[in-house]
């Protein structure tokens, strides 16, 4: 086990993401890792937690509660719009997720939000996030780290630093 790391640290992980019957809703086993900047929210706080204490190389499972994850099920973030608002309704994709700007004047990026429901009075939009309210399982691998404020570019550059210097005192002593 490492000291915790600092915030601003980060890792690159690869991992899947399952629920706890298994089932994957994320698999980066492969490809480009991810990277985790502590204290950013870049992942759920649960798995953060667990990432900070892990080694380089080291794998795990994390399990993962709905509470350290992606919070409850809210149904404040479920919202019920008259068909009047929403221009061509009809073709809303029940069961699929839609890029929502509720109130431009407030929202001015989109919100994932899954179409639960068309008839002819109300259209029903849960922008909840797709695993609230669900426990979720990470067999994850930590496959590299960094220090707060330090990626990979800045330690290729300190080592080429260190060569040039090397090169020049080798060129100046060669010349004496």
């Amino acid at each position: 086990m490492v000291a915790m790391r600092e915030l601003g640290s980060w890792v690159d992980i690869r991992y899947r993401g399952t629920y706890p019957d298994g089932t994957v809703f994320e698999d980066r086993l492969s490809g480009e890792p991810l990277r985790v900047v502590f204290g950013a929210s870049c992942v759920p706080r649960g798995l953060e937690s667990a990432l900070r204490e892990m080694a380089l190389g080291e794998e795990r499972r994390v399990e993962v509660t709905a509470a350290e994850g992606f919070g409850s099920h809210e149904e404040a973030a479920v919202f019920r719009i008259p068909v009047s608002m929403i221009p061509d309704y009809r073709s809303l994709p029940v069961g699929e997720y839609i890029q929502w700007y509720g109130d431009t004047a407030k929202n001015r990026e989109p919100t994932a939000a899954k179409v639960v429901k068309v008839d002819d009075f109300e259209v029903v939009l849960d922008l909840n996030h797709p695993l609230a309210g669900r426990d979720v399982v990470y067999e994850v691998t930590v496959v590299d780290e960094g220090e707060a404020g330090r990626t990979p570019v800045d330690a290729m550059l300190d080592e080429l630093r260190q060569q040039v210097a090397a090169q020049v005192v080798r060129e100046g002593a060669a010349s004496n």
